[in-house]
């Protein structure tokens, strides 16, 4: 079965939710937000959580230390490479990694921009919300 984080705006002229953007449980957005926000299962319901600048930030927080530990990791393999060839499949998988990172980043200041403006008033959104179904 197949599971989606959906990210929805809710208009300030209405209440119907217009979805913004859907990621599937393989995308390493899913990963980041679900793992760092309790987010509402919504099965067959219309259940949501509202998205705050705060909850995005944790999320973003979270993966810059993620990104910390694994740079200094990757200088330490890089170090020691020369020494011993084993290190270079370990390099390459954590390059890899740390570039899926900095995209899950990327993917997740651009949700945080969109929840911020809304909370400004600068949209057309009084609110930003989402669920897993």
């Amino acid at each position: 079965m197949s599971s989606y984080l959906n990210i929805y705006g809710i208009p300030k002229e209405g209440d119907k939710p217009i979805e913004i953007v859907s990621f599937s449980r393989s995308h390493c957005v899913y990963r980041a937000i679900c793992d760092e926000i309790n987010i509402a299962w919504a099965g067959n319901s219309d259940v949501y959580t509202n998205l705050t600048t705060e909850m995005i930030n944790q999320v973003v927080r979270s993966i810059e230390e993620d990104l910390k530990s694994c740079t200094s990791r990757l200088q330490i393999y890089e170090k020691y490479a020369s020494q011993n060839s084993e290190y270079i499949h370990e390099i390459i998988s954590l390059q890899e990694y740390i570039e899926e990172l900095n995209t899950t980043k990327s993917y997740c200041e651009m949700i945080g921009t969109i929840v911020t403006q809304c909370s400004l008033s600068l949209s057309g959104f009084s609110k930003i919300c989402c669920n897993v179904s």
